[in-house]
């Protein structure tokens, strides 16, 4: 069993105010050294430790985090400088309570994240670099069967003042030098869970692939203007098959970025599980037929384009849950806004007309980039159906006064 003592060497007001040391325990641990050269003449600029392989595998590694909310483990860890390539198996993140308790622990609202990886994999890592200048430099990161359950409760009060960072934002606060040329996902999951009431709404992502090109904080690059591109396919509720495109300009101050995509056929019931739970609302009926985000330019402040949304037979209900008299009469009355004064059931018109959506949302700077990416959709499917905020009608009349 290895046992690595970290020392805790923060300045400190006294000198009775002694370091503390954590004692971590790691119950495995192999080390190999191949072909070792000693010669005087050798300097080391090829080989790194002067050998041609420097090997480490360690197993069972386990940490808890430390707001003492999760628990980090690592099944197996292992390296080679020679063969310039590391490998994690059986990565958690584990959550140490439930998920009523988890949020009450922390004290606001927060994302309870599960996480699992059995496998991930690094090649072409300079290890030379990692030693002597504490930089991460990699050619391709492979992380496959990623498993995320991601759970919010949104009965507790936010955290006051707080602000997740864009991606921007978070690749330029690094203290270290990154640099990845490639990194892929294969076979991934993604559960969402989010409670307003007595119990959650659900969406989930299944048979997520993506690669991203370009994930760097080298000065150089990012104010050359360097663009980072992410491309994606997964499924929605296993069904719906959705292949988006996201560009990331990782130096722009103002952290702008575009996305595009495309969705196919899907019937609309299916987010009921979801829809039900967080709004007194539910689908009664509606298909896609597809959905099309040629681009939205987007920046830390809002979003704007366009989307065309093909669907039809679209039919809304409000759940009213009290069964009294008056009950009765307000849902009937906002059924019948929804679906007969303001909702267009068809796109396009059983007379052929298309309604092109306008997307154009101001963003929550308390919620992060995956909220912004919805609420930016969720404006332009609005908007097709007939909900069109102010600050659209304004974009679509100055869209008007330019074509003239």
């Amino acid at each position: 069993m290895l046992r690595i003592f970290i020392i805790d060497t923060v300045k400190r007001e006294s000198s009775e105010d002694k370091p503390k040391a954590k004692l971590m325990a790691i119950p495995t641990c192999y080390i190999a050294i191949r072909n070792i050269l000693v010669d005087s003449s050798h300097t080391g600029t090829r080989n790194l430790f002067n050998a041609e392989d420097f090997s480490i595998h360690l197993v069972g590694i386990a940490v808890n985090t430390k707001n003492g909310l999760n628990k980090i483990s690592l099944g197996e860890v292992g390296l080679s400088t020679g063969q310039k390539s590391l490998y994690v198996k059986n990565f958690h993140l584990e959550p140490l309570f439930n998920r009523y308790d988890y949020t009450r622990k922390f004290g606001y609202q927060t994302d309870r994240m599960d996480i699992k990886v059995p496998s991930l994999h690094v090649e072409r890592f300079n290890f030379r670099e990692l030693i002597l200048a504490g930089k991460i430099n990699a050619g391709l990161m492979e992380i496959d069967s990623l498993l995320l359950d991601d759970y919010r409760d949104k009965r507790i009060l936010p955290r006051p003042g707080f602000r997740p960072p864009m991606p921007q934002d978070a690749i330029r606060s690094l203290k270290d030098y990154l640099k990845i040329d490639t990194v892929k996902l294969t076979n991934g999951k993604a559960t969402y869970s989010e409670q307003i009431g007595a119990e959650p709404g659900t969406l989930f992502f299944s048979r997520m692939s993506a690669t991203m090109t370009g994930v760097t904080n080298d000065s150089l690059l990012l104010n050359a203007g360097y663009v980072s591109e992410l491309r994606g396919t997964a499924y929605l509720m296993g069904t719906l098959k959705l292949d988006a495109t996201l560009r990331f300009k990782f130096g722009d101050p103002g952290n702008a970025f575009t996305f595009s995509a495309m969705i196919g056929e899907f019937d609309l019931c299916e987010i009921n599980p979801m829809l039900s739970k967080l709004l007194p609302a539910e689908v009664k009926s509606g298909q896609i037929n597809k959905l099309i985000i040629p681009q939205v330019y987007a920046n830390d402040n809002a979003a704007q384009g366009k989307l065309l949304f093909y669907y039809k037979n679209l039919s809304i209900s409000m759940i009213d849950k009290k069964n009294n008299t008056w009950g009765k009469i307000k849902k009937g009355v906002i059924n019948f806004v929804a679906n007969d004064l303001v909702v267009n059931n068809d796109n396009p018109t059983r007379s052929g007309k298309m309604h092109t959506g306008t997307v154009y949302f101001t963003r929550d700077k308390s919620k992060g980039i995956f909220n912004f990416l919805w609420k930016s959709t969720l404006s332009g499917l609005k908007s097709t159906m007939g909900f069109i905020s102010k600050a659209q009608k304004e974009l679509i009349k100055q869209e008007k006064r330019g074509a003239k």
